[in-house]
């Protein structure tokens, strides 16, 4: 026990959450494929070695180098995953990288202790280290297979002299920080597409955006139950909201909070907007959920639904029913007809009897741009 709490006092063997961290970690396993097989022999005469002290640290790189493969999954998963959403859970540019690297935490585990395992200066004991006050020290810096010095062996790695086990454990190695190299890579990319999004004010208000679509499907039940006076309360104490209308302009907002705010704090947001909306332009909650708080536009599609019938045209049959509330939706919603025919349904109160959905998408291939009912609505709605 005293042993293991000395070894964790004198070496330190995290990863700093920074680019630069990174960086060196990549170099190192680059290195480690050129120049690793010296290293590792003068670890192994350092340490002194057994060959069954060699078979049971291939036993555990190899075990290591399968969760990592599976971990590398996982990862690619999440790379295309945290930057999709505006908000995150991890606030900043540092947290972005300590958010990454507890992804890898299974398989980074392994990269500390093979470097702790090689490291060149011996321990002292604790009281020791106490008296003199001795800090700690990186393993990134004292290793063997990173930048602590050694001495180049007179043999070669693969030299028939040395031990097949020995052989073994360099090929392992090879291929443990192969893919650990491949992680960190994936983890710079996060990064730089992370710094890309914030640098640009459109995409960043995309995603904006993209998050209220998002926050509407899964909070549309939630409004139904927002009082004022809960509204009244979020409105001052939710920080995004407030530097929204401190904002001068909805792209400068979006730029300077992308991955600044977490979940919670972003929903809050949201039921903000569509509660203030709703109560302000008495908007239905269908109506927030397929348009969100535009107003102005809710406020056409009310008028063409109000009007349908008098923008059909003079020798309008009603066979043709579903081709015009086709055209209707695909004007509407054209990334979801089927919930704007739901909402035609509901609100649409004229003479004809409305088709079904089944009849009404049947039309999709007769809607083409430019066509004379939304020529018909845009005249309308320019009155």
């Amino acid at each position: 026990m005293e042993k293991a709490e000395i070894l964790k006092n004198y070496y330190n063997t995290d990863i700093d959450p920074t680019v630069d961290s990174l960086n060196n970690v990549i170099t190192l396993c680059e290195n480690f494929q050129t120049g690793g097989g010296d290293k590792l022999l003068y670890a192994i005469e350092m340490r002194n070695w057994k060959l069954v002290q060699i078979n049971a640290l291939i036993e555990y790189i190899t075990s290591a180098r399968q969760r990592m493969e599976r971990e590398l999954m996982r990862l690619k998963s999440y790379k295309d995953e945290f930057n999709a959403s505006f908000a995150t859970d991890h606030n900043d540019y540092y947290n972005t990288v300590a958010a990454i690297l507890k992804h890898m935490r299974s398989h980074t585990a392994a990269y500390k202790e093979i470097l702790k395992k090689t490291c060149t200066t011996k321990h002292p004991d604790k009281k020791t280290c106490q008296r003199f006050n001795i800090k700690q020290k990186s393993i990134h810096k004292e290793s063997v297979l990173a930048h602590g010095t050694y001495e180049k062996s007179i043999f070669n790695i693969n030299d028939p002299s040395i031990p097949e086990e020995v052989r073994t454990l360099f090929s392992e190695l090879q291929a443990f920080f192969n893919n650990e190299k491949e992680c960190f890579n994936i983890c710079k990319e996060i990064i730089t597409q992370e710094n890309t999004i914030k640098s640009d004010p459109k995409m960043s208000n995309y995603l904006l955006n993209k998050y209220r679509d998002d926050a509407r499907k899964r909070l549309k039940s939630t409004i139904r139950l927002i009082s004022d006076d809960v509204v009244e309360m979020l409105q001052d104490i939710n920080p995004a909201y407030k530097l929204y209308k401190n904002s001068s302009s909805e792209e400068l907002f979006a730029q300077k909070e992308f991955h600044k705010h977490n979940t919670d704090e972003m929903d809050h947001f949201c039921i903000i907007e569509m509660a203030s909306a709703k109560q302000k332009f008495n908007l239905e909650t269908d109506e927030i959920k397929n348009w969100g708080t535009d107003a102005a536009k809710i406020s056409k599609i009310r008028n063409v639904v109000a009007h349908f019938d008098e923008l059909l045209p003079s020798n309008f049959s009603h066979k043709d029913m579903g081709k015009y509330i086709y055209f209707f939706c695909k004007w509407a919603l054209p990334t979801n007809i089927k919930q704007a025919h739901a909402y035609f349904l509901k609100h649409y109160h004229g003479k004809h009897k409305p088709s079904q959905y089944a009849a009404v998408n049947a039309h999709s291939k007769e809607w083409h741009k430019d066509n004379e009912f939304e020529r018909s609505i845009a005249a309308m709605n320019e009155k």
